[in-house]
């Protein structure tokens, strides 16, 4: 062997245990800086009362990895004041990048792995503030996290009833914080959430969610298959409630939110161009429990305004959904139902801005499978003026009606064509006013009293009544207007939703046709003077 070679074999066994001392001195150096940065991180986080506790930290230098046995965390001044608490009993951290924390002091990772994650959160607990974030998560980038199997549970306010549970999958790609001037701004992240399950076990719910996706760096929010599942029977639910409330049940197929943006600068904004939706619901309430409601209830815009945040969306769609509304009346034996069936509604430009042009909801659908209902709603910005509700009802087949009027109604009708119903009424906070036209054929009703056998029969003489002196047998465009129209007008109670404020504004129009409140007024006299003669003869 030349002299050369042996030279060169020196320098090479030499060298080489050399290198690899350095290098292994190097990140054995580094990970302590490391793990002296995390541990300094944590005992800042004491300062506000974030308690972080383990029983063993194993690094692996080769790797670049270290993992965490039975991994607690707590927000809280003491054990009986702590709002947050986190357990998992192994934490994995993989990938972490040396030449980032050398370069710029960032900590990059490329994967962690939470196992079997469990977090409590106590309702109206303070989460940590903005300095707190930066002393923890300030220049931390982070490729991927998975959590298997996580719980969430949410307590009340002195953490002894548990108000919901939460169960998923959660995987999140590309997550990090930096730091700009004075001001820590998230990474676009991409997130998603899988087989979530979740519970309200004092509301009697429970819902299902196939799947959730967040992609910040494409605006991109999507939603696949909630299921909405009360956790018992109407009837059951209701004498469990024992108030009147609306049980829902049904499925929102999808719900998509494209092109957000969000800022926060004084007041947090978002913005997106397109929001779509697709559903099927089943609505029921039973009025024969008690109301009980001590607030007032906003209208829409009144409502929207008042939001913590603004929001702007181009266009909103609602396309081919299903809702069906069941209601069981307080004098009665069954219940009456309404169902609105190839539901579409758009909105162009929603919004809550004060200064911008009002908003035009326009609405189709199939009223009972069959009518041809439409409806235009405009939602002023300026609260202060009049919304408005305007539409039509065509080729209604008006035997359907009894399925919405129930057993609890005292008439029934036996044949009927609705060729159109047009309605127009503004209305405010407290009052609507307007019309509603008729057109229709062939109307015949029935009156319906109780047997001795405790069952629905005709009336003859009511029903001959009816159909001879009240109920016009038909309404066409060979009428005149004033005998074809009826006149809106309803003062609204409060304390219920906007859908029953139409819906009586709409019937107070139909009433007024056929001038049903004299009728009930003369027929409530003559029942008050049949109970005074009775009384006096007693």
């Amino acid at each position: 062997m030349s002299s050369k070679k042996r030279s060169l074999t020196r320098v090479l066994l030499i060298s080489i245990p050399l290198i690899i001392v350095l290098f292994l001195g190097g990140r054995y150096l580094v990970f302590r800086q490391i793990h002296s940065l995390i541990h300094e991180r944590l005992t800042n986080l004491r300062k506000d009362g974030i308690t972080i506790r383990y029983d063993e930290v194993r690094f692996n230098i080769w790797t670049g990895s270290f993992a965490v046995e039975n991994l607690a965390a707590s927000l809280g001044k003491d054990s009986t004041d702590q709002g947050i608490v986190i357990n998992t009993p192994l934490l994995v951290v993989e990938g972490i990048q040396l030449v980032p924390f050398i370069t710029s002091k960032t900590l990059t990772i490329d994967d962690i792995r939470i196992h079997d994650p469990l977090l409590s959160y106590r309702a109206k607990t303070k989460l940590p503030g903005k300095e707190t974030n930066r002393s923890f998560l300030e220049n931390i980038e982070i490729k991927n996290i998975r959590i298997s199997n996580a719980m969430v549970f949410w307590k009340d306010s002195v953490g002894m009833d548990t108000t919901a549970i939460l169960d998923l999958q959660l995987d999140i790609r590309d997550l990090g914080l930096r730091n700009n001037q004075d001001t820590l701004i998230w990474k676009d992240a991409d997130l998603t959430a899988r087989n979530i399950q979740l519970d309200f076990p004092n509301e009697y719910y429970g819902c299902t969610i196939k799947n959730i996706h967040l992609a910040l760096n494409q605006g991109l929010f999507e939603l696949d298959s909630l299921l909405i599942k009360p956790s018992l029977p109407k009837h059951a639910f209701m004498k469990k409630v024992n108030r009147q409330t609306d049980r829902i049940a049904g499925l929102v197929s999808t719900l998509s939110l494209k092109g957000f943006q969000l800022s926060n600068d004084t007041l947090l904004r978002l913005r997106a161009e397109k929001l779509f939706t697709n559903f099927y619901l089943d609505i029921f309430r039973d009025k024969r429990y008690p109301f009980y409601k001590d607030y007032f209830t906003k209208l829409p815009v009144h409502y929207v305004q008042q939001l913590p945040f603004q929001f702007e969306i181009d266009s909103f769609l609602v396309k081919d959904s299903y809702v069906s509304y069941e209601e069981y009346p307080d004098k009665g034996d069954s219940s009456g139902r309404v169902f609105f069936d190839k539901l579409n509604a758009s909105i162009t430009g929603l919004h809550n801005h004060i200064d911008r042009k009002p908003i035009s909801l326009y609405t189709s659908a199939a009223l009972m499978g069959a009518g041809d209902l439409r409806a235009h709603f405009i939602f002023p910005t300026d609260t202060t003026q009049p919304y408005r509700a305007s539409g039509s009802l065509k080729n209604f087949q008006m035997t359907r009606v009894n399925d919405m009027l129930g057993a609890a109604a005292k008439v029934k009708i036996k044949s009927g064509t609705m060729h159109e119903l047009k309605f127009d009424f503004r209305y405010n906070p407290y009052r609507s006013d307007g019309e509603v036209e008729l057109n229709y054929a062939d109307l015949k009703i029935i009156s319906l009293r109780e047997n001795k056998k405790h069952e629905q029969a005709t009336s003859f003489i009511k029903t001959l009544l009816l159909n001879t002196f009240i109920i016009k047998k038909k309404m066409d465009e060979d009428l005149p207007d004033d005998k074809k129209t009826g006149t809106v007008l309803f003062y609204r109670d409060t304390k219920r939703s906007i859908f029953n404020y139409w819906w009586k504004s709409l019937l107070s129009g139909i009433k007024s046709a056929y001038d049903i409140d004299k009728l009930e007024a003369v027929a409530k006299k003559k029942a008050e003077k049949r109970a005074e003669k009775a009384k006096k003869k007693g």
